[in-house]
């Protein structure tokens, strides 16, 4: 079973009473009545794509085939005939036949419609039954037969609101600017300017108002002609709407510009160029933009402080040129902070760059800078005093009131800490003075330890003695602020974990036995005697830190004591007893 086709039929002013489709199926379709000299869609079998077939009069398709994915359509302004042999069929995908009786749009008037002289700007209206909407296309032309050669040949576009002149050939379009703007565009015979140009639309009409001035070479009488074309291509034809003498007195082009830019203004203001009759004089008149002051003319005849004046006896430029005004500072907000602080400077003529000092020292970061405020930022090292900013050439200061800068202070906790081997410290720091909390961290001395951008101190894996280690913390905002802690790095503890003799006489050897002694010899001590202590000589210090031979002075005194180790590191084991006998005692 196929499906019928979908049948699209859009009269947006139909002259027809009616437009209908017979046959069965509705695979044929015609007209009520026949069309006056229709243009004849040539017979073809359309099965894809979108093709348009339009005439300003009238169509006619009689052995045309409209079928699988095909969406034709047919534009023409009077009425559309289809006579036998036209099929539109759906076949196995969607087809769209479009019929549009649409009336072409009409030139309806230009403004002035007759005159003379060099420049003029002239309104060209159209219109279309269907609204200015469906309008696209305005074409104006001034020669004496419809040639856009050598030739006033003007063009805008209303999808892209943009204003065109054609070249000398009448086949390059130049310009491209918007209606109002400051473009223009010139050729041999006319120039027309963006400046005084507009574009106004009510109900069916478009008007276009286009500023024209005319060579002087151009002269004569010249037809004034216009042409518009409406979205679905039907169009009005080229119509003499009057006519316009190119006549008058020699006229000249007067472009003012500034320097730099921004810098200022003139008046008149000419960037595209103004005309103005041969043999006048004209007055300009500078006026500096804020931060600024009028220096001078370039290409005046003569002037008298800030105007100038030309003589129009040839095409003329004239430059209006400023410099900056010297700067001068109202005010600094905050009036103290640490190093860091953002400070906003206020006043004039700052221009666009420059630097800034705090009491002497140059702000070494600028977060912005504008002819009336500049932000920077307090310097390190910098003191309390006079707030200074230089830009071209000039140099100002705030004298009404120093900048406090105030002391950036670094605390470090905690203060101290004492650490084995592998064994880690978190420290933290606080910032005074400052908003800026960052800090650097560093050691000293270096060696196997470390520390992180964080502050975690790592012991190392070994520690032979007892190492004193200073932990740092320095402010990035200033950088003569800094807070510190101490870290001392202790050896492991060494332990006796039992004697080879409990006792024995004086001059008696025994091995102690234990860890954590170290590798160097250190010594051994027996407490708790009569006398004090003694010193037991050292007959072998085992290299695995984890054994001592010792032998009892002779002279020793007997009785019951403690005996400990001591490490070349100066810490101190555990004590164990021994007793100083008359005879051997054993340990089994």
């Amino acid at each position: 079973m196929r499906t019928a086709p979908t049948f699209a039929v859009i009269a947006k002013a139909l002259l027809w009473p009616v437009l209908w489709f017979c046959a069965s199926n509705l695979l044929v379709a015609v007209l009520a009545a026949q069309c006056t000299n229709p243009t004849q869609v040539p017979n073809q079998t359309i099965s894809s794509g979108s093709p348009t077939f339009s005439d300003n009069n009238a169509l006619k398709a009689t052995g045309v085939i409209v079928n699988g994915s095909a969406s034709v359509t047919f534009v023409a302004g009077n009425c559309i005939e289809l006579g036998p042999g036209f099929r539109a069929t759906a076949g196995t995908a969607p087809t769209t036949f479009h019929a549009w009786v649409e009336t072409a749009p009409s030139a309806v008037s230009v403004s002035p419609s007759s005159g003379a002289g060099l420049s003029q700007p002239f309104t060209w209206t159209v219109s279309s039954p269907s609204g200015y909407g469906n309008l696209a296309h305005v074409y104006a032309l001034f020669n004496t037969s419809v040639s856009g050669a050598n030739a006033c040949y003007i063009y805008y576009s209303r999808g892209a609101n943009l204003l065109f002149l054609a070249d000398n050939s009448g086949t390059v379009w130049t310009g491209g600017f918007y209606p109002g703007s400051s473009g223009f565009a010139s050729n041999s015979y006319c120039t027309i300017y963006g400046s005084g140009t507009s574009v106004s639309t009510s109900g069916n009409q478009l008007a276009v108002t286009v500023n024209v001035a005319f060579q002087s070479s151009f002269s004569s009488t010249k037809n004034n002609y216009l042409n518009a074309y409406d979205s679905e291509g039907l169009y009005t034809g080229w119509q003499q709407m009057g006519t316009w003498t190119v006549s008058g007195a020699q006229q000249y082009s007067l472009i003012t510009a500034v320097s730099p830019s921004g810098g200022g203004s003139t008046t008149p203001s000419c960037p595209s160029g103004c005309l103005y009759t041969s043999g006048s004089q004209v007055q300009i008149s500078a006026t500096p933009a804020a931060g600024y002051q009028f220096s001078g003319f370039t290409g005046v005849d003569s002037s008298g402080g800030s105007v100038g004046y030309v003589t129009m006896n040839a095409n003329r430029s004239v430059t209006a040129n400023f410099t900056a005004a010297p700067p001068n500072i109202t005010g600094i907000s905050p009036t103290s902070g640490a190093v860091g602080t953002p400070v906003t400077i206020t006043g004039t003529g700052f221009g666009t760059s420059g630097t800034v000092s705090f009491a002497g020292t140059l702000a070494q970061q600028i977060d912005s800078w504008s002819p009336t405020t500049v932000v920077a930022r307090v310097p390190a090292g910098a003191a309390t005093g006079i707030i200074s900013l230089s830009t071209g050439g000039y140099q100002t200061s705030y004298q009404q009131q120093q900048f406090q800068v105030t002391a950036v202070g670094v605390t470090v906790s905690p203060a101290s800490a004492t650490l084995g081997q592998g064994q880690t410290q978190q420290f933290t720091a606080t910032v005074t003075g400052t908003s800026n909390q960052q800090v650097t961290w560093s050691v000293a001395p270096t060696g196997t330890w470390n520390i992180s951008s964080t502050g975690l101190f790592t012991a190392p894996g070994t520690i032979a003695v007892l190492q004193p280690v200073t932990v740092t913390a320095t402010s990035v905002a200033q950088q003569t602020a800094t807070g510190s802690a101490t870290v001392s790095l202790v050896p492991p503890t060494p332990t006796i974990t039992y004697l080879s003799l409990p006792s024995g006489p004086p001059q008696v050897g025994f091995v102690i036995n234990g860890s954590n002694f170290g590798s160097a010899q250190g010594s051994v001590t027996i407490t708790g005697l009569t006398g004090g202590d003694r010193q037991l000589t050292v007959i072998n210090w085992s290299a695995n830190a984890n054994s001592i031979t010792v032998q009892v002075p002779g002279a020793t005194p007997l009785g019951a004591g403690q005996i400990y180790v001591r490490t070349s590191a100066n810490v101190a084991s555990n004590q164990v007893p021994f007793t100083v006998s008359a005879t051997f005692g054993c340990n089994f």
